[in-house]
């Protein structure tokens, strides 16, 4: 699986709209009524009476959460680069939203046993981490197309990718182990700092699914001169293990993955055999070594 297209030198898009951005806090706060509620279901502080009394609540906190996806997916749809991802995230979005409906609509209609209630816990923590994964890639396709891109350091870039949870809203997230060496590590690029952090933890959390050995990061050049971000279970050099918050692999993940690079003008070279990743950054005009600036 391959992409890359040049950079826009600038861009306004509507999916940096105010309108748009509120959408995605709209989305952002149903979706942490959501997490709240599997905290509550977990608590053995919580009592079954006050779990159904807050029940109407979650329902009206939740209950946003289906229009303002259908909304931020056709806007992301209206690129024509993004359209494929767009709908790959409707695709996933859509079940799982109906079973929620579907779960807290029941729920307000039956007495909650012990065994009752460890199996909402079980669907609604489930439904939890599904859909703040799913939240997570919308958001990156939006800041993909609405964001600026400046010069930033590879080396610093890439060790900012091991260096915490992707955001705040994110819990009970693996903790994925890899290594990391350069060949030439004074390199800048011109990018989007988040969008380049997301794109080098997305792919070290898909090679890491081979299961054959920890991911190790290589930054290197090909033989045009261009630098590369390459992802894989080789043998590593000796060096220091970094530790990854995953972000979460769900079934959009790579096609979203590459929608985002292609937009960022970043060429992507998945193989699922090895399995391994790489990305490749644009020519001369738009990446330099430091050594190089005057």
């Amino acid at each position: 699986m391959q992409s890359g297209n040049p950079p826009p030198e600038s861009r306004t898009d509507p999916l940096g709209s105010g309108e748009l951005d509120a959408a995605r806090g709209t989305l952002r706060e149903a979706q942490s009524a959501l997490r709240n509620f599997a905290e509550l279901l977990h608590s053995v502080r919580v009592g079954s009476k006050a779990l159904i009394a807050v029940l109407p609540d979650v329902a009206a906190g939740c209950a946003p959460m289906r229009a303002t996806v259908d909304r931020l997916l056709l806007a992301v749809a209206e690129r024509a680069e993004l359209a494929e991802a767009s709908g790959a995230l409707q695709r996933y979005f859509a079940p799982r939203l109906t079973q929620l409906d579907q779960e807290l609509a029941a729920a307000a209609h039956r007495p909650l046993s012990a065994k009752s209630r460890l199996g909402l816990e079980q669907v609604i923590t489930r439904l939890s981490l599904e859909l703040d994964t799913a939240r997570g890639l919308l958001d990156l396709l939006v800041e993909a197309v609405s964001g600026r891109s400046v010069p930033v350091d590879l080396a610093g870039l890439l060790q900012e990718s091991f260096a915490g949870p992707p955001s705040g809203g994110s819990w009970n997230r693996e903790h994925i182990t890899a290594t990391m060496s350069f060949v030439d590590a004074d390199v800048e690029v011109e990018l989007n700092p988040r969008i380049a952090t997301a794109l080098f933890a997305l792919g070290v959390e898909l090679v890491a699914r081979g299961r054959s050995g920890p991911p190790h990061v290589l930054v290197d050049r090909d033989q045009a001169g261009s630098y590369r971000v390459n992802i894989d279970q080789r043998n590593a050099p000796q060096s220091d293990d970094l530790v990854l918050i995953a972000r979460g692999v769900i079934e959009p993940t790579l096609t979203c993955l590459a929608a985002i690079a292609r937009v960022s003008g970043v060429s992507l070279l998945w193989e699922e055999r090895t399995p391994s990743l790489q990305f490749a950054f644009p020519g001369p005009r738009a990446l330099h070594c430091k050594d190089e600036v005057g």
